[in-house]
């Protein structure tokens, strides 16, 4: 079990979400941005994922997450499906956030996950990141054999935030 990343600091960490699709994020560590609010937050989104019919609403429903919890976004527009194919791009984005930006933690979609473009992201990641923490979250739609090293408690009040 690894630490908490808030072990410790006195201080605000800067912390970076990274999701390749607008809802990776709010369903993989939503309830730590509501709890954990001694951070200085940055949320990466890498593509729109407006190819498919049923996502006609995730622009929306990413703006209203976004603006529950209150931190700043950025939201890229890579080709949705094909991110597995831009690792440059992807590690040259990365490079940028980690220049500019200065996160101290990185949470970014498990290595393990099956889908290409989560996969994407954290293996660039950890090629960039190589000396700040990278903490990969699980989503349970791709991985159904969920085995947390770090697992955040949230409070029941905070599951009722998070799914409003």
């Amino acid at each position: 079990m690894a630490a908490s990343p808030q072990a410790g600091a006195a201080e605000q960490m800067k912390t970076l979400f990274l999701g390749a699709h607008p809802d990776d994020v709010e369903f993989g560590c939503a309830g730590y941005i509501l709890t954990d609010r001694n951070i200085e937050a940055l949320y990466v989104v890498f593509t729109q994922c407006l190819n498919h019919e049923h996502n006609r609403n995730i622009i929306s429903e990413y703006e209203t997450v976004t603006k529950k919890l209150a931190i700043p976004h950025i939201m890229l527009n890579l080709p949705n499906q094909h991110l597995s194919s831009l690792d440059f791009k992807i590690r040259h984005l990365l490079e940028l956030y980690r220049s500019e930006f200065h996160p101290d933690v990185i949470f970014c979609p498990s290595l393990s996950d099956p889908h290409q473009d989560h996969r994407a992201i954290p293996q660039e990641a950890v090629r960039v990141f190589r000396k700040e923490t990278i903490l990969f979250y699980e989503l349970p739609v791709f991985n159904p054999d969920f085995n947390p090293r770090y697992f955040h408690p949230i409070t029941a009040q905070d599951a009722k935030r998070k799914v409003r």
